[in-house]
């Protein structure tokens, strides 16, 4: 969109994007930052670090669940079953089977911190390749002088393209 096409600021409408609510988004991103929740979330491969502790701590405490329903009797037990069986497909898509690390490497919150992981170093390695660019860039610029300090005065008006009088 062309300056001249811009549409006027409007300051009692809330700024949907950018920093004045203009036509460009403005996205910050701390690579760093996201590789290493990453790995505190899941390990340095997505299915450990506290994804895997929290799932050690689920499955004790769905252990305990699991022991109560051994209790119950007649319908309350066929609801209860039910449940538990609901409830542990649901905690093997987060977290995986115990004991089982294909299962927990293929978990939902496993791929979630690998995900992270991943996106920290795209936005790393984007972010070096542009320094890199711009450094050659410069470098180039730099070297293209022509050593011979400052261009000559030319007082005599025939060899201009551009008509003098003195």
């Amino acid at each position: 969109m062309s300056p001249s096409n811009d549409p006027q600021p409007q300051p009692d409408l809330p700024v949907v994007y950018g920093q004045v609510g203009g036509a460009h988004a403005f996205i910050s991103v701390d690579g760093e930052a996201l590789r290493t929740y990453g790995e505190q979330i899941g390990g340095p491969d997505g299915a450990g670090g506290l994804v895997s502790d929290l799932g050690d701590e689920v499955s004790k405490i769905f252990k305990s669940l699991t022991d109560l329903q051994l209790g119950w009797a007649g319908q309350t037990q066929e609801e209860a079953g039910a449940f538990f069986q609901r409830l542990d497909a649901c905690m093997t898509s987060l977290f995986g089977k115990g004991g089982d690390t294909q299962s927990q490497a293929n978990s939902v919150l496993a791929r979630v911190a690998f995900s992270l992981t991943l996106a920290g170093n795209n936005y790393l390695s984007a972010e070096e390749a542009a320094y890199q660019e711009f450094g050659a860039f410069a470098s180039q610029l730099l070297s293209w002088g022509g050593g011979g300090g400052n261009p000559e005065n030319v007082t005599d008006g025939t060899k201009s393209a551009i008509g003098e009088t003195f």
